[in-house]
């Protein structure tokens, strides 16, 4: 990373940490309604579980290995739990 004139490397950094931080959220904000659903769908709940899970997964690991490593743990691990329950059960 590169300083542009007028701007310190640690001015860019923690405007491109700020961002990663705004996203966060989302993720939790969609799991929520997509897991309500999936549990009030008795018929099909693992495999829309399953989904929402992945999901979860996906952007833990993508955020883990662009944004901040502790993602992966506080994301990633604990949707991969809960995945490898749903579909142990």
């Amino acid at each position: 990373m590169t300083a542009r004139p007028g701007k310190s490397a640690v001015t860019l950094r923690s405007s491109a940490s700020t961002s990663s931080v705004r996203s966060g959220p989302w993720f939790s904000r969609a799991l929520e309604p997509g897991l309500f659903w999936a549990d009030l769908s008795r018929t099909d709940f693992a495999a829309r579980a399953c989904f929402f899970l992945a999901c979860v997964l996906i952007a833990g690991v993508y955020g883990g290995l662009t944004a901040n490593r502790r993602i992966l743990y506080i994301q990633a691990l604990p949707a991969a739990a809960a995945l490898a329950a749903v579909w142990l059960s």
